[in-house]
Parts: structure tokens; sequence; C-alpha cells
């Protein structure tokens, strides 16, 4: 949109540049256009677009704030993070190994569910409901232990002060639940840390927490920061949330910080959200605070309804009110004020309103109602009174049973140590009949070096690698490759030796480099790609040559890599290109092995597992140092589980 389509209080906030800047904006002002207009104007300032950083705070806002971002500048909108808070730090520990890679969020359901089975009494209400109240009171005090553990003393200003008696408690029972009298809610605050360690679990106020604190501790600089940041929604933001966006400003640059919020639509107060955190961001941006003032969605009519609720029942100061250019009066029936008798009465009046409305052609109507019990009402009385129509109220479709069973279906399908994603599958298809005896199954599983998948073969994964590892021939193998597709990109180098009965061929070893007309990456992320150079100094084969020779070296042998998966199957995409033909092997995974043998680490990636294991060898992205390595890993997998395949056989039977 041209420069001159905005009014004078919408250009300015779209150039604010350098500082701290709130703004002020009223529903119907034209702020999603602004903030995308933003983006633009920033890159024209030279702004490059990983250097951004949008945040808001529900998906949805995010989404219509990503496609109206796309809209201006196309695919290139995808370098820059458009997300709410808790993607951001969801993200941003996983991606740097903050938490065990194997980690599940647990949410609220599910969090119900474990308190129950510490005590299904204390837990429960006098209708033998979940008491609500009691399990966010251990979700809080959770989260608070966590913040004011981490952030004492300077930092701990988002901390609520009245919770200060759970911390000395927490202190003085040095968090040992046993401690604790049964009925105190310290206890099960305590016993519900120690769950979630143990079970490879975190929640959704964890994922801000340790974002928070590796934030805060990030001294060397390890974590990117951010020169130009736009925060929508301040209003719903808590003090937590906002020290997290604050720890992800790159100060040591020219910086450019945007809030945008109303305090007319502060409505998560329960979450922590406070109309202070706005206060607190005016004194920040003093000098630099803007209001937006034309509503351009409603008529003026409309405005002077609700601004008038607004200074009366919010407080809201009259010269922070919006006005509106659209000055047409009101028809008859745009607006009515009107007291029901009570409930049977408001549901009649409503149907009448309905059948006025449809029998205008093409007419489609809209009811907003408070309450899911009052949705219900009506739909039902709509219904019976033959008013076709859809309602959503009531079920969440994310929460339902037979989504979290798909969706987790999907997640075990990918990653086959996904606890939660299994507890929920079992649980889901009725495999097992609560959730405290699934959890427990599950616990027992990773204890025995096994997933729910072991059970569907006659052997499990580590009992058929041990006995073939013991007793036959198999060929340890690791490619280099032109990129990381598997279908087009093409192998470069391939290493490999054989081992037989758990020891290394002598005279085995196999490592040739293939002719490639690919351009090679010269980076490695942030390290200069070794195979680069490696390429430019060795003899290279032909690659129909090249590729039969490894499969007449392999002949029948099993194949055994570190994440295999991607170079076997790059391998068979390679061979069908080149060679015209289908190739299939038995593979196994030392990635899968260390998974069941150590299933919380940080990382699995090669190089952190010998760092972190102290063991031979170097992963250096040369194919033939890689495998060598991962003999390494695999005898040190072999090593762990060799009693534990019998017990294995034992639960089977």
């Amino acid at each position: 949109m041209p420069m001159e389509r905005y009014d004078a209080d919408q250009k300015a906030a779209i150039e604010a540049f350098g500082g701290h800047y709130l703004v002020l904006a009223p529903p119907g002002c034209g702020k999603t256009e602004i903030l995308s207009e933003r983006v633009v104007h920033a890159r024209t300032c030279g702004v490059d677009l990983s250097d951004m950083l949008c945040l808001t705070f529900t998906n949805r806002a995010s989404r219509g704030m990503r496609d109206r971002i796309r809209q201006k500048i196309g695919e290139d909108a995808d370098a820059i993070f458009i997300g709410n808070v808790h993607r951001f730090c969801s993200s941003f520990i996983y991606n740097n190994a903050l938490v065990p890679a194997n980690s599940a969020i647990i949410d609220d359901e599910e969090m119900a569910d474990v308190l129950l089975e510490f005590n299904s009494d204390y837990f429960t209400n006098t209708n033998r409901d979940v008491d609500k109240n009691k399990v966010a009171m251990v979700d809080n005090i959770d989260a608070y232990l966590q913040q004011r553990c981490l952030c004492q003393p300077q930092t701990a200003y988002f901390v609520p002060e009245h919770y200060d008696s759970y911390y000395q408690r927490a202190v003085s029972a040095q968090f040992d639940p046993a401690n604790l009298a049964s009925d105190d809610i310290m206890h099960y605050v305590l016993l519900f840390q120690q769950y979630k360690r143990s079970h490879n679990l975190i929640s959704f106020s964890d994922i801000l927490i340790i974002a928070y604190e590796a934030l805060r501790n990030d001294t060397e600089h390890r974590f990117r920061r951010y020169r130009w940041v736009e925060v929508d929604e301040v209003q719903d933001l808590n003090a937590l949330q906002t020290a997290i966006i604050d720890e992800l400003c790159d100060t040591s640059d020219d910086l450019t910080v945007m809030y945008l919020g109303d305090q007319q639509q502060a409505i998560f107060s329960f979450l922590g959200a406070k109309l202070g955190q706005l206060e607190l961001l005016r004194n920040r941006c003093k000098g630099h605070v803007m209001t937006l003032a034309t509503n351009y969605r409603s008529p003026q009519y409309m405005l002077n309804l609700l601004n008038q609720y607004a200074e009366h029942e919010l407080g809201v100061a009259h010269d922070l009110l919006p006005h509106s250019n659209n000055n047409r009066p009101p028809e008859k029936n745009d607006l009515l004020l009107v007291a029901n008798e009570d409930t049977e009465a408001e549901t009649r009046r409503v149907l009448g309103m309905v059948n006025h409305y449809l029998q205008f052609e093409g007419e489609r109507l809209a009811l907003l109602v408070p309450t899911n019990r009052g949705a219900d009402r009506i739909s039902k009385y709509l219904s019976e009174n033959g008013v076709a129509h859809f309602k959503i109220s009531g079920t969440d479709l994310f929460r339902t049973s037979s989504y979290k069973t798909v969706s987790s279906l999907l997640a075990v399908s990918v990653n086959d140590f996904n606890s939660l994603a299994w507890t929920r599958v079992l649980l889901g298809i009725g495999a097992i009949d609560s959730g405290a005896r699934t959890r427990r199954f599950m616990s027992h599983l990773r204890g025995l070096m096994m997933t729910p998948s072991d059970l569907l073969d006659d052997t499990s994964y580590l009992e058929r690698f041990n006995r073939e590892y013991e007793s036959s021939e198999m060929v340890f193998f690791d490619t280099e490759t032109s990129g990381l597709d598997i279908v087009e990109d093409d192998i470069v180098q391939i290493a490999a030796f054989k081992v037989r009965a758990g020891e290394r061929v002598e005279g085995s070893d196999f490592n040739i480099f293939l002719h490639t007309d690919k351009q090679l990456p010269l980076r490695l992320g942030d390290v200069d790609n070794p195979l680069v150079e490696a390429y430019a100094q060795h003899p290279h084969m032909g690659r129909e040559e090249g590729l039969q020779a490894f499969l007449d070296y392999v002949g029948d042998c099993p194949l055994l890599g570190h994440n295999v998966n991607f170079d076997y199957h790059i391998l068979r995409h390679n061979v069908r290109r080149t060679l015209h033909r289908d190739v299939q092997y038995r593979i196994y995974d030392s990635m899968h092995l260390i998974k069941c043998v150590e299933p919380l680490m940080r990382r699995y990636k090669l190089g952190f597992l010998l760092q972190e294991l102290h063991l031979e060898g170097e992963n250096s992205h040369m194919a033939d140092e890689d495998v060598a390595a991962t003999k390494a890993l695999v005898d040190y997998c072999y090593a762990k589980s060799q009693n534990m395949v019998a017990e294995q056989q034992l639960f089977r039977q």
C-alpha cells in the first residue's frame, strides 16, 4: 500500500526507527497492516530479515501477521520468526538442546491426570470432578519455585511476592517431598517436579523459564539476538514473557523495539497479564508513546457506546479513546440493548431475531454468546425450531481424545521415543484402561530399553541388533553428499568397514570419492565444509563404477550407520538414478541404539555423544572418520545393553 494511503498516526508508527516505542491501538485502527508495513520499511532501511523478530500472543494473530507480511514481501517472509512467545521459546530450547531431545510437553489435562494418580481424593471436589483450582495452584507454584530459584536476586521482579512462603517451605524441605505432610500442596508440587524430570516432560511454564534462564546466563553470546523487534498484544504479556523479550534484544547495535497494545483488551489477567505491564512499557517508551486514534472498521455511533463503557467501566483516559470517520446514522435495529426477564425469554427473542434476518436472501448471521452453557441452550432451541446452524462451543477439537490419538500416532511414527505420545496412543486405542497404568507401563518399558513398537515384533530392536552383532558380519558405513535432498543430491564420498562378531575386520576398509557435477556446499553451519578440500585432493571414481563397487562390497550384509535413514535412502535413490535398479538391506541405526540405552541425552548428534560419553573418535563430517567414531558409540551401546536383553525376553513372556 502506498504511504499516502495511511493517516498521519499510522505513518508515524510505520516509520518509527531507533529506540523503544509503544503504540496504543484499539480495534479497527489498521494495526496488522501497520505491523506488516513496518517490515517493508525496516528492510528499506537496511535491516536484514534474519535480524527481525515479530512476536504476538496467540497463534491466530501470528498467522494473520505472517500472511500479511508474506503478501508484501513474498517467500522472503520465511526468514523472519513470526509467532507467539511460547512457540519461539519452544523452538529455542529444542534447537539449542536445552532439554533432553525426547522431552514432551505435558498439557493441563495430563497434568491433572498425574496429580489424580498422586491423590485422587485431594484433587477432586465434592462433585468428584477434578479440582481445577488445586491443579492450577500446583502448576503456578511449580513455575514460581523455578523462577524464584533461577532469578535470585537481581531479576526476580516477575515473581509474585505472596508466594514467598512456598519458596521458604521448599528450601527448608530441600525439595524432598517425603519431608512434607501428605495433605500439603507443596508435597504434590515437588512430586510433580520429580515426575516431570523422570519422565522427560516439561510444562508450558517450563518452556518460558528454561528459555529465560538460558538467555539470561548467555555471557558468551551463543544465542541470536535481534536488532529489530515488534511485539503485538503487549497488554496480554506477563512479566516473564516481557523479560524474555528484553533478553532477545540486541542492545549492542542500533535497536528498534515497538510494542503494540490496547488497554481495553487485557483479557489474560488469569495468566499473569496485567495492565501494570502496559504502564511499565509506557514508562520505558516515554517520549515515544503513540496512539492510533482512528477506527476504520466501526461507525461513530457504535464507538460512542464502546467508548462510554471503556471510560466509565475500564477507566480508560478519554483522550485515548478512538474515533471514526464513518458518521452514518444508525438504521433501525442496527444496535439494540435489550433486557430479558429470564433465559427462556432471551432464547425466544434470539429465535425471533434470527428468523427476521434469515428472511433476506443470502443473509449470513453469527451469534456470539458469552458462555458455552448459553450457546448449548440457544443451539438446542434453534434445532427444535428447524433453524439449521453450526455451533462452535464446548469442545476444543485439539483437546479431544480422538485428535490426541491421531496426532500422537503421527508423532510416534516420526519419533519412536516420544513417551508422552505413546501414552496417548495406548490410552486412546484402549490398549490400557487408565492414564496411570499407561504411564507406569511406559516407564517400565523405558527401564528395559524398549518402546511399544518393540512389542509388535517377536524380538526387540536391541535383541535383534545384539544377536546379529555378536554372531554375524555387518557393514558400518557413512556417506558425504552434495546436499540434503535424498532424491536429487549426489553421494560424493562413501566410507565403510566390516564388523564380524563385534570386531572390526582387518583389511576391510572401503573409502571412495564419486564424481559429481553438483556444487558442494562451502559451509556446514558455522564451519567450513571439509569435503570441499578432500574432494579436490582425492581421485574420483565414476558414479556408476563407484556405486557398483560399494554394492559388491556390501553383498548380503546388513548396514549400520548413525542416523542411518538419511544415508540409506540417499544411497537407494543414487543407485536408482545411476544404475537403474533398486536395492534393499537390513539396516541398524546407532542413533536408535543410543536412544534406547541413554533416553535422557540432550542431543543425539554424533559429535555431541562422543564428547558427552567420553568416547574415542571425531565427528569431522568426513565419512571415513565419522564411521570409525560410530563404531565406538555402537560398542558403548552393546556393552550397556547386553544384560538387558535377557530381561526383555522375560518381560515379553
